[in-house]
């Protein structure tokens, strides 16, 4: 799962490109927002994944 970190820079460089290409216009803050999302779901459910040590808590 640690490898999906890259995909919303790669989803925000597609994007771009093809609002650049093929509409009038580039949504540049709906744009950023959504690889910002991205980004910050991936990093939370990474977070989520990593396994606590309960062992800790009993010393």
């Amino acid at each position: 799962m640690k490898e999906m970190t890259y995909f919303p820079f790669i989803y925000f460089i597609i994007l771009t490109l093809f609002q650049a290409l093929f509409r009038d216009e580039i949504t540049w803050f709906d744009n950023i927002m959504v690889a910002i999302i991205m980004y910050i779901i991936i990093k939370f459910i990474n977070w989520c994944m990593v396994p606590y040590d309960w062992s800790k808590k009993k010393s």
